[in-house]
């Protein structure tokens, strides 16, 4: 693929574009359908599949080839144990960490359950029984994971400063003494 001097990519120029607004899965599954077709057939049955892949997907000629030669493996579901908290649990966790002005997890899980009752009395929040027991029981390091996402939004940070020293430096007006400039300097000086 060359880019022109516009940024447009030539393909997208040059070559039409056939295939209708189709999914990845979907043509991913689709080749997995049609593969088992394509070795079995003969030249132009091959050329009659390949052309009615190529106008379903808009895959070019000989992607389709690839695709339809070493089809790709269906995905396995993800390993490992099942989520224990839901979307509504890490939602209230959000809301009650916001709350506490973005306390780490270690100093906001031993009052959770002290906050959550606390919104509840103002109306802030309405909890199920579940949600709320699963709040509770939800450990420091589980905190961390489920909050890791919402962490890295552009949070402020207080501990540090967003200009440099120098910066800071640059506004201070020092130098050489001199009479008519002596009130607006930020400098003492004292003679002995």
């Amino acid at each position: 693929m060359s880019v022109t001097e516009r940024g447009i990519v030539a393909s997208e120029v040059v070559l039409p574009k056939l295939g209708g607004d189709v999914t990845r899965e979907a043509i991913l599954e689709y080749a997995r359908a049609v593969s088992p077709r394509y070795p079995r057939a003969g030249r132009r049955e091959k050329g009659v599949i390949l052309g009615e892949f190529c106008k379903t997907t808009g895959h070019h000629r000989k992607s389709a080839v690839r695709l339809l030669r070493n089809p790709p493996k269906a995905t396995r579901s993800r390993l490992g144990r099942p989520c224990k908290y839901g979307s509504a649990v890490v939602a209230v966790l959000r809301q009650v960490w916001e709350v506490s002005d973005h306390l780490c997890s270690k100093r906001l899980q031993p009052f959770i359950g002290e906050l959550v009752a606390v919104l509840e009395r103002q109306g802030e929040l309405s909890l199920t029984p579940q949600v709320r027991e699963q709040l509770c029981s939800m450990s420091a390091s589980t905190i961390d994971r489920l909050l890791k996402r919402h962490r890295s939004l552009g949070l402020r940070r207080p501990y540090t400063t967003q200009k440099s020293p120098r910066a800071l430096k640059s506004q201070i007006p020092t130098g050489p003494l001199v009479s008519g400039r002596a009130s607006s300097l930020g400098l003492c000086s004292w003679t002995w």
